[in-house]
């Protein structure tokens, strides 16, 4: 059984004579009858809460209406806002009550849901306002919080729609402005949605619902076009936005507004990993993204990879450097000092800090969030290396909140002076003064970290090297071969910091043929009916062979554009010796494919001449063997057919 929990503000409303008249007036007897119908239309609505009462409480640090559903294991299950029967304010329904506890959420930093969510979890609007029709300003209101995705439930079930249907923003303003002045919150000009700063002025007074009037019609417009792809410009609330002492409920829209900038420069993931069988095209998958972006840094991991090789150390470098005496007077001739090469030792750069410095070079240089260009780092067969040992500290930055790393950490002394290094093409640096952050950027970074206990440095620290965080335009994406996975396994915390995407397994790609004694058999086929037998063997996925596991090395005639044939010899070198030493080592080779002409099976050596060249002969019985015919009699099969 479900717990509610409510505001004894609400309860003190339902106490005062005017409100029991009204109520006795519709049919409540007594204050108890409403609040169980309250109970009743919340159970209808979710029947798993079994709620029998409202326990009221004072609550500190919430809206007078707003209370809470917990379920059996007191985890919070719902927000829920009750409109109580006489409101008692100027600010209208659904405004203050709603959008103060809305703005609180969001300037605490508390996690919200994924995407266009406004609230950490979902919110029901329990509207008990007494009136046997609903006025157009609370339809709009109600209008505006299905939009948002708020759950409405309405005592009374009155009408709780427009006339006409609202499905998309342009659809939305045009009904809005039958009934409010809305060009002073917000205009669309053709793909771009501007918020418009009309009713600021109002904000001077000491009493004023104006920012609820402003949030109850600007936010529903800001999910519209996050939804349908509209850019967001919010640069009108600049001045309010890099000024945290104004108001709280403008700032918590800018806040959110930027969020869905941020999210909206694109929907690919920040850390992504391909796996799947050999040769199914997961690298191609990652370039073809990361290769618009010209400045992508690539690197591999294999057993030697370390943090120093992946992160940066102090190699050996040729510089010209003075020369100096025993007492370290530089040398001079003549009164010109001398100088020759020498090697010297010097911290240099490795994949990570060069994606890492032009990452946040690219975010400094951006006019707004929603015009940030994007760094890639891209990885190959990262379980090929011990992550663990590779990314040491890192690991803990891979935890991204809005696209920035959750949690900081300190840069070590050589890696802090490395990024105040000059900015060079060859040498990525932050600069000798360091990382130079405009206003919004600055406000941006500071609202994301307030909750720590650096926020006032945050930016700071950041722009002088002294602590890692990375933006929200760095991808780190990675490719995995599953049939590597036992060369280093990856634990699973760090799993869980990536999105993992399958790349399957596709065979019918191109048409290309193996071609053994002067016949061309279908690489489609072969491979159909070797995956098969593959997972009937292993159960497995991980030893099945992708489309391009061996590439095609030769042209079936001069009309083609590419090669499309491979040939016996590279067909056995890299096919047929994958089988033997990586997939069947452990099962045997007393199967009907490995069978010879006498019935015995084909040892691997017998693919070969003692001269080095293939025996075209044992290949073409492989193939019989598992029922792989030439494309000629495949044709005629199909004809027949």
């Amino acid at each position: 059984m479900a717990t509610f929990i409510l505001t004894n503000s609400f309860k003190k409303i339902l106490e005062t004579d005017e409100v029991k008249q009204e109520l006795y007036k519709v049919g409540y007897a007594s204050i108890d009858k409403f609040i169980d119908a309250i109970v009743m239309r919340l159970n209808e609505f979710d029947a798993s809460l079994k709620l029998k009462e409202i326990s009221f409480h004072y609550l500190s640090d919430t809206d007078k209406y707003i209370g809470l559903i917990l379920d059996e294991q007191l985890n919070k299950k719902y927000n829920v806002c009750v409109i109580p029967p006489k409101l008692g304010t100027r600010s209208g329904f659904l405004t203050q009550q709603v959008f103060g506890f809305v703005s609180n959420l969001i300037l605490s930093n508390t996690p919200v849901g994924e995407g266009d969510c406004l609230t950490d979890k979902p919110l029901i609007v329990v509207n008990c306002m007494l009136g046997e029709t609903l006025p157009n300003s609370s339809i709009c209101n109600i209008v505006s919080a299905k939009i948002l995705g708020f759950e409405y439930l309405d005592i009374f079930k009155r009408k709780e729609s427009f006339d006409k249907k609202v499905n998309n923003l342009m659809s939305y303003y045009t009904n809005l402005k039958l009934y409010k002045d809305v060009d002073k919150d917000f205009t669309i000009n053709g793909n771009v949605l501007k918020f418009n700063t009309g009713r600021l002025k109002y904000l001077k007074e000491t009493l004023t619902n104006e920012p609820y009037y402003f949030a109850i019609d600007s936010y529903p417009a800001l999910v519209l076009a996050y939804r349908e792809g509209y850019k967001i410009d919010v640069s009108s609330f600049e001045d309010w936005y890099q000024n945290s002492k104004n108001n709280k409920n403008i700032l918590a829209f800018v806040l959110t507004a930027k969020r869905f900038q941020m999210q909206r420069r694109t929907n690919k993931s920040l850390q992504q990993i391909f796996y799947g069988a050999p040769g199914t095209g997961k690298s191609h998958a990652v370039k073809a993204v990361s290769a618009q972006y010209p400045d992508t840094i690539r690197t591999t991991f294999h057993p030697d990879s370390d943090y120093a090789s992946f992160v940066g150390a102090y190699k050996p470098t040729v510089a010209m450097e003075k020369l100096y005496d025993e007492a370290g007077v530089p040398v001079k001739i003549g009164g010109q000092e001398l100088s020759k090469n020498q090697i010297t030792y010097k911290f240099v750069k490795q994949a990570f800090l060069k994606a890492y410095v032009k990452a946040w070079k690219k975010f400094q240089k951006a006019e707004d969030a929603s015009h940030i260009d994007s760094q890639f780092l891209v990885i190959e067969e990262i379980n090929r290396g011990n992550c663990a040992q590779i990314f040491g500290d890192l690991f803990q930055l891979l935890d991204r909140k809005n696209g920035f790393s959750e949690y900081p950490i300190e840069a070590d002394e050589d890696i802090a002076k490395s990024l105040l290094d000059e900015d060079t093409p060859e040498n990525p640096s932050f600069g000798k003064v360091g990382l130079q952050l405009a206003g919004w950027q600055k406000t941006y970074i500071e609202n994301l970290f307030q909750k720590s206990k650096d926020k006032d440095v945050i930016v700071e620290k950041i722009s002088m090297g002294k602590v890692l965080v990375l933006p929200c335009n760095l991808y780190i994406w990675a490719t995995m071969n599953t049939s590597d996975q036992s060369l280093f396994p990856i634990d699973s915390a760090f799993k869980r910091r990536w999105d993992w995407k399958y790349v399957p397994i596709n065979t019918e790609v191109k048409k290309w043929a193996i071609e053994v004694e002067g016949q061309k058999y279908s690489w489609t086929s072969f491979l159909d009916k070797m995956n098969y037998q593959i997972f009937n063997v292993t159960h497995s996925e991980d030893k099945k062979f992708g489309f391009f596991f061996c590439h095609a090395d030769k042209k079936s005639d001069d009309t083609v554009e590419e090669e499309d044939v491979i040939s016996a010899e590279k067909f056995v070198s890299k096919v047929i010796f994958f089988i033997y030493n990586d997939v069947f080592k452990d099962y045997g080779f007393d199967r009907k494919i490995f069978a010879g002409e006498d019935g015995k099976p084909i040892q691997f050596h017998e693919y070969y001449h003692m001269d080095g060249s293939v025996d075209e002969s044992k290949v073409k019985k492989f193939l019989e063997n598992m029922e792989v015919k030439p494309f000629e009699a495949e044709q005629a099969d199909e004809s027949q057919e």
